[in-house]
């Protein structure tokens, strides 16, 4: 146990500064020392820290092998069968993080926190997965199935809010093998990740929608309700990429009634708004869909969800452009690419590359379109996006064909094939 660690991962939880975790408790050459490894905190200071942040110092100083296990094993239980973690229960895993436990203890508590932070704070997310690679064994052992199912599981999820599809991928195949052992229902959500990723990844939208029906029939024969709105938010979105858009606003509505009765609105009311807004847009109801369109940015912006108003930002910026409304395409654009920069959202960054691409040749501004489009490439081939890559690459050599720059256009049609 290294009882100085613990006690900063409990400042850093509080997101406190020393002397604002102190509070006049000690000097902040003490709390240096202790957190450092140096010396050994006073029962009284840890008795004191304790009370002020509301934090049982039983976590605190726990050390017994056994009763970590078990404490680990007992939160991981509720985490995965109900989705729920108390601060407590998720700072003690912070906690203990860095120390050397049994690889079961390992392999679940970077699993609860890979997944806990997924769609929270994608740094912690990436900081818990990096430190993951380092210390757990590359291959899973068979006995330990059970936890290395969960850690997949946690990790596809991280790289699904990436849009790091083909990373999402190869977890996917690691827990395939093994979905039947871990019960009907994992089945079911497995099939709602295959679902998920024959849409998104590799556009087969028959496949996906029979995965997707499969693993809604069971949730809703099993009434679980969660799933069931994780399930019908997929089929609404299958549905209007089928252009099917009058069933997948009906869907919309139907996962709004589910959210109500299920206290969940917040929860779903942007990506509910964001759908109704394409379906609209996609049926010619362009001011409608605006008024969706902003609506979405104001609920993620008061939920403090930067980072899902990416999406909403990219199709103002697609419709202002048909407008030429060009300083709102700019204000738009511009917000989005932003964020899928800083936080290499995949997808969304390729996306939104290709738009101002798109609005660079529009301005017949061929330099700018030049040094996207080139730019573009690198990062999808540096990124193993090589479906995109050829796109890219496909559209530079018609770019340059139609410049009558021959021997350029051969070369990035030759990188196409």
């Amino acid at each position: 146990m290294n009882i100085g660690e613990r006690i900063r991962q409990l400042r850093l939880h509080s997101n406190k500064k020393q002397h604002e975790f102190l509070n006049g408790i000690t000097s902040n050459t003490y709390l240096s020392r202790i957190e450092n490894g140096q010396i050994p905190p006073s029962e009284n200071f840890l008795q004191q820290i304790s009370e002020q942040e509301n934090f049982d110092i039983s976590l605190l100083v726990l050390n017994e092998a056994k009763k970590i296990q078990e404490k680990v094993l007992n939160i991981a239980d509720d985490f995965w069968s109900r989705k729920k973690l108390n601060q407590d229960d998720l700072l003690f895993l912070k906690m203990i993080s860095s120390e050397n436990h049994e690889l079961e203890i390992r392999i679940r508590l970077f699993s609860i926190l890979i997944m806990y932070y997924a769609d929270k704070d994608l740094e912690l997310s990436k900081e818990y997965y990096d430190l993951s690679l380092s210390v757990l064994p590359n291959d899973s052992s068979e006995e330990l199935i059970g936890a290395y199912y969960y850690y997949y599981r946690a990790c596809l999820e991280r790289f699904l809010h990436l849009q790091d599809f083909v990373k999402a991928e190869d977890y996917v195949n690691r827990m395939e093998p093994w979905a039947e052992q871990m019960g009907e229902k994992e089945v079911a959500i497995f099939q709602y990740y295959l679902g998920f990723l024959y849409h998104h990844h590799k556009q087969d939208h028959t496949i996906s929608m029979q995965y997707c029906e499969k693993a809604y029939q069971y949730f809703i024969k099993m009434r679980d309700t969660d799933w069931v709105i994780e399930t019908l938010a997929l089929r609404g979105v299958q549905q209007h990429q089928n252009g099917e858009y009058d069933k997948s606003i009906e869907c919309m509505h139907q996962l709004e009634q589910l959210s109500i009765q299920n206290q969940k609105v917040l929860e779903n009311k942007g990506f509910i708004t964001y759908y109704l807004g394409l379906n609209l847009r996609d049926m010619g109801k362009t001011e409608d869909a605006i008024s969706y369109f902003k609506e979405t940015i104001t609920v993620y912006q008061n939920q403090g969800k930067a980072l899902n108003m990416i999406c909403p930002h990219a199709r103002l910026s697609e419709i202002y452009m048909e407008l030429k409304e060009w300083s709102l395409v700019d204000h738009h654009l511009n917000r989005a690419y932003q964020m899928a920069k800083e936080h290499n959202i995949i997808y969304s960054y390729i996306e939104l590359s290709l738009l101002k691409a798109k609005l660079y040749k529009l301005k017949l501004e061929d330099a700018k379109f030049e040094k996207v489009m080139n730019k573009l490439l690198n990062y999808c081939l540096r990124e193993k996006q090589l479906a995109s890559a050829k796109e890219v690459a496909k559209e530079l050599g018609k770019y340059y064909y139609e410049k009558r720059a021959f021997k350029k256009a051969a070369a990035f049609l030759y990188e196409a094939l």
